[in-house]
């Protein structure tokens, strides 16, 4: 669980594991945790959220396009919470699967919402294979509720 979780600074990020705590049970309107923690920062609203034990992760590599073919490939894998890297892979690790290949464009986006306003993950795929192409653009909204 994670209390206050803005995904920046201090006592505010889930991935740092300073604002979490394991659940260990849950009984009636009680929740035990498996250690005893002092969170760093109060949740405002007096919330807290659930969280995945991994994440998805999405990896785009050498996305560009050469002799009508693109030449990237679009990868997913599975990463432990509060082991993401501080900066993006250079290769796939061992357990990505090969979503996309023909990769000629890629780009993923997030813009954060402000306090009452969501914010919006984007995400374009541009595919290219015998000198033709097509892009894809999809972007969700991202509940900004600290």
């Amino acid at each position: 669980m994670a209390i206050y979780n803005l995904g920046t600074g201090t006592g505010a990020d889930a991935y740092a594991g300073d604002n979490t705590a394991v659940i260990n049970t849950v009984s009636g309107t009680f929740i035990t945790l498996n250690a005893a923690k002092q969170f760093p920062v109060e949740s405002p609203g007096q919330r807290f959220f659930t969280l995945p034990a991994t994440s998805t992760v999405y990896l785009c590599l050498n996305a560009n396009a050469e002799s009508g073919d693109g030449t990237g490939t679009l990868y997913q894998y599975s990463n432990a919470l509060g082991s993401t890297p501080a900066s993006c892979p250079h290769a796939a690790p061992g357990n990505a699967t090969i979503i996309a290949s023909n990769v000629s464009a890629c780009a993923f986006s997030y813009a954060a919402g402000v306090g009452t306003r969501q914010g919006v993950a984007a995400m374009t795929l541009g595919l290219t294979k015998n000198n033709e192409s097509v892009q894809l653009y999809r972007e969700a909204h991202v509940d900004n509720v600290p």
